[in-house]
């Protein structure tokens, strides 16, 4: 009622109450998923949502139910582009806070991705691709799906299919080892031949990198920057040894199943 009476400071002080002294610390699922439903029926117009949302502001509701709040804001208004707010709010809050994604729901920002891409946002719909995929990254083959899912959405023209070629590198280097084989096999035939190669070079490019410094790392063993291990004799002689480091598939493969 406080809502649709535009009392919306009082509104903001009846949620804060129920949240510390109705539900508390044990009930905060429940009271997330409660105001999350009550913003999504709303029949407010734009406008007036926008205004309500504005007094959110600076108040004492923890960030699982602000994100909701804007979330079902959004779904009452079918993610129409008069909500522009609650989606740049949503947005911050995710990518500050990937933990929040689980709270809202991966469809949720799935949603929030769509709204950027509509409006070809490019550096907002990064930004919510950034965080799906830093959140993700130890999930496996799952993150590889929704990756690939997020690719038509997000490549929209070149500026925006270079920008998203980078992140799926930061992806590739993110990963754990022990997953990029079945990852990039199935990116790699998901999403074409090039972004494969792409994918591998990466890959490779990682691998190189944990050579260097396991090597590096050794007592007797160094390597140069020419990618040459150089192994003491004494300390006046030094021979060089060339690392070959092969490219095939089955060597990334198998030195990845090592690590």
């Amino acid at each position: 009622m406080c809502i649709r009476d535009r009392a919306y400071y009082d509104a903001v002080e009846l949620l804060e109450f129920y949240q510390e002294r109705i539900f508390g610390l044990q009930r905060l699922n429940e009271f997330t998923s409660l105001v999350g439903e009550l913003f999504q029926h709303l029949s407010l117009s734009p406008d007036a949502l926008s205004a309500a949302l504005s007094y959110l502001e600076g108040c004492r509701l923890g960030p699982e139910a602000r994100a909701m709040i804007y979330v079902g804001a959004l779904a009452s208004r079918r993610w129409s582009d008069d909500q522009e707010h609650a989606a740049r709010r949503l947005t911050t809050m995710l990518f500050n806070d990937h933990s929040l994604i689980d709270v809202v729901g991966t469809e949720s920002v799935l949603q929030l991705l769509d709204f950027y891409a509509r409006r070809r946002q490019t550096l907002d719909a990064l930004r919510v691709c950034a965080a799906l995929v830093d959140h993700t990254l130890n999930t496996g083959l799952d993150s590889a799906a929704l990756v690939a899912r997020m690719w038509p959405v997000i490549t929209w023209d070149a500026e925006a299919t270079d920008a998203a070629r980078e992140l799926l590198r930061r992806y590739i280097r993110g990963v754990p080892q022990r997953d990029l084989p079945v990852i990039v096999t199935y990116l790699e035939r998901t999403l074409g031949k090039s972004l494969g190669e792409m994918m591998r070079a990466t890959w490779l490019l990682r691998v190189a990198c944990i050579l260097y410094t396991s090597d590096a790392a050794d007592d007797l063993l160094c390597v140069d920057l020419g990618c040459r291990r150089i192994i003491k004799t004494n300390k006046h002689n030094a021979t060089h040894q060339y690392l070959n480091v092969s490219t095939s598939k089955s060597y990334l493969t198998s030195h990845i199943l090592i690590q």
